[in-house]
């Protein structure tokens, strides 16, 4: 016999919901997702993405070797309300939202009904490829680790399916996705605070390892070029930014391409992998001064944006993502005339960039008032300019190679 233990929440559909705290080997062999049946038409949810899984799988085997927090809240329903009557006995409270009940479940199979797995399917699912992975090995001592994980439940005991589907859709169709980008903030200051936590939870994401000279880099930016007019990047709650500005996130993401064809380019022309922790640095350091000679290139050539950047959307979040993945390209690929620019020098970036961005034909476009716009004026914000229609993503890419053709088919 299984003692469970429930807190008593608010009512939801005629059930209550209980909060309770229960292992994956107690639930292993009870549960099942109401997974669609086209043929049925019974059932309301998608099978979960392997890629998920697996990459809770993966965290599992990592959690193993260097704990870090798991996410591992799921919501279960049973489908037989009987049972809220027959199996739970309080224990401490008046029988309303915060009392206390203790659940009676026999062993064996006397209750044949399943906890419908509503909220929660590829973390339970991770966890199970996981355990299943061990059992394949034979590995005991791991399927019992496995089965020691807990996860904290919310319960209910509701007979009709639909009732059950309709928490689904209240928890996934009416959740809003939260903006995380102060998260990548946080990050950054932990893993520079040396917080262990933190640096267990990031030594196995290979994507972190540059993120974290990216981050390095964009903390940097700040107050490092007169005219890029930096410091414009934004952590959230934070207010007086000049516009147009960017997040932290947001340009540690955008800076990512430079630092990467940056690394590509010293590795081939030293033929020498980058690995070390000064080799690193000095890079980081050299992305700084490689952008900062792009940006004051572009500001030399168009004259009139410092001072009225609010008047131009090229330092706006989408568009300068365009540049800065123009300016990863020439890197790498620079005009057929120059192949080996400074890629550090202000005056070499402008000879590649003045013809392309005064005159080229990517940058001639009808604004929305009817009125062909070129150039500098291509970037002016709203319906003066042209360039607000390039914001999605395969717009956005249209325009970067479009810029980066014609500067490699444009002799400086």
């Amino acid at each position: 016999m299984n003692e469970l233990y429930l807190i008593k929440g608010n009512n939801f559909g005629g059930s209550s919901m209980y909060t309770c705290v229960l292992p994956y080997g107690f639930l292993k062999d009870k549960t099942e997702v109401p997974i669609y049946d086209p043929q049925t038409k019974i059932g309301y949810q998608r099978k979960s993405k392997a890629s998920r899984v697996k990459a809770i799988f993966s965290k599992l085997v990592t959690y193993f070797k260097n704990p870090s927090p798991l996410i591992d809240s799921i919501n279960l329903n049973i489908r037989n309300k009987q049972l809220e009557k027959t199996q739970l006995t309080l224990v401490d409270g008046d029988g309303g939202p915060g009392s206390l009940y203790k659940m009676m479940w026999p062993d064996g199979e006397s209750i044949k009904d399943k906890f419908q797995i509503v909220d929660g399917q590829t973390r339970f699912n991770g966890v199970e490829s996981t355990y299943k992975e061990y059992e394949k090995n034979n590995n005991h001592k791991m399927m019992y680790k496995v089965d020691q994980l807990t996860f904290s439940v919310n319960l209910t005991f509701l007979d009709a399916i639909w009732d059950e589907a309709y928490i689904f859709i209240s928890i996934n169709k009416n959740a809003k996705k939260v903006d995380t980008s102060l998260g990548e903030r946080v990050i950054h200051e932990a893993d520079l605070s040396g917080n262990v936590l933190f640096q267990n939870e990031i030594k196995g994401d290979k994507k972190y390892i540059h993120r974290r000279s990216c981050n390095n880099i964009a903390d940097n930016l700040a107050g490092s070029s007169v005219n890029w007019g930096w410091p414009r990047i934004k952590d959230a709650n934070e207010e007086k930014v000049p516009s147009p500005n960017v997040t932290f996130e947001a340009m540690s993401r955008f800076i990512e391409p430079v630092f990467l064809a940056l690394k590509a380019w010293k590795e081939n022309k030293t033929n020498k992998e980058i690995k070390s922790q000064s080799d690193i640095h000095k890079l980081e350091t050299e992305t700084l001064a490689s952008i900062d000679a792009f940006w004051d290139a572009v500001f030399e050539i168009y004259s009139n944006i410092p001072g009225n950047e609010s008047k131009y959307s090229i330092q706006k979040s989408s568009l300068a993502e365009v540049l800065f993945n123009v300016h990863a390209e020439i890197i790498l690929h620079p005009h057929s005339s120059m192949p080996n620019y400074n890629r550090y020098k202000k005056d070499d970036y402008v000879k590649l960039l003045r013809k392309p961005l005064e005159s080229s034909a990517t940058l001639k476009d009808k604004n929305a008032n009817g009125k062909s716009v070129s150039g500098e004026d291509f970037w002016l914000s709203g319906d003066d300019g042209a360039a607000g229609k390039y914001t999605s993503s395969a717009a956005k890419k249209e325009l970067a190679d479009n810029i980066y053709k014609e500067i490699i088919t444009t002799k400086p």
